[in-house]
């Protein structure tokens, strides 16, 4: 079974290629963000995403009548499903695909994501991750940021030449908060905000970091495994700290953090020693 999905993925990231669009690997899918948004898988027709659901054991999808005869679930392993629609979604449309499973310790859980289909992307491999260890370090980093807040000792500010944001989008306002490391585990948080009153808040649905001090794409970098906790503070000021474990020789990472649409954030973090 494993065999015959890697064979089916990786026909199916050529068929991407051939199609004009990227074929992406690795993707993080926010769940849990501060108003619980379902995440957004890019899929296409005859081509297989493979979705791991990290705190899950046996998921199971339920297909409603609007997914019956439109998109195709199968199993894999013990967390991970195969997703493939029959046809391509129509530009803005949005099927949400719930998917139940049980935590190791036997609670039943449901995660929904929305499907979605791009002419210039597609989903090849994706996670879905659950509650990370850490996460009350990471609290703890949103928490010491916050005006007036308790400021607890681990809130280390980051020095501008250590970190740089890119592709900064013209109604947001975004930057590296802190960067953490404990050993090889990195926390880094981000804090997002509005630039006018009246912009549209940002709304986290994806992200990816990838051990590399360069922000050209490459497609032979895999992009680290990311546990996200995020929180907001009166309405518009948004952090979000993405743990995870680092290569031994890593110098610096990318960040990239995209929303539901064409707003995407990039970030370049100098690893501090």
């Amino acid at each position: 079974m494993r065999l015959w999905v890697l064979l089916l993925c990786l026909a199916a990231g050529a068929r991407a290629e051939a199609a004009g669009r990227e074929s992406r690997w690795g993707t993080v899918l926010v769940t849990g963000g501060p108003e619980e948004t379902p995440p957004v898988l890019y899929v296409a027709a005859r081509t297989a995403t493979l979705v791991d659901f990290e705190e899950l054991v046996e998921p199971r999808a339920e297909l409603s009548e609007a997914l019956r005869g439109r998109v195709e679930v199968l199993p894999f392993g013990e967390s991970g499903l195969v997703i493939s629609p029959t046809r391509n979604l129509e530009e803005g449309e949005r099927l949400l695909l719930p998917v139940t499973g049980r935590t190791r310790e036997g609670r039943t859980v449901t995660r929904t994501v929305a499907l979605a289909t791009r002419k210039d992307v597609v989903d090849a491999e994706a996670r879905v991750p659950g509650p990370g260890a850490g996460s009350e370090v990471a609290q703890m980093l949103q928490e010491s940021h916050i005006a007036g807040g308790s400021h607890p000792s681990l809130g280390l500010r980051v020095r501008p030449e250590e970190t740089r944001a890119s592709a900064q989008e013209s109604d947001t306002l975004a930057s590296m908060e802190s960067v953490l490391l404990l050993g090889h585990r990195l926390f880094a948080t981000v804090a997002i905000r509005p630039k006018n009153p009246g912009a549209r808040p940002w709304r986290l649905g994806r992200a990816r970091m990838e051990p590399r001090c360069i922000e050209d794409h490459q497609t032979n970098v895999e992009a680290l495994s990311l546990h996200v906790t995020s929180s907001m503070h009166k309405r518009s000021l948004r952090f979000h700290t993405f743990a995870a474990w680092l290569p031994v020789d890593a110098e610096c990472v990318t960040l990239t953090l995209e929303e539901d649409g064409p707003r995407t954030l990039h970030f370049l973090v100098r690893l501090p020693r």
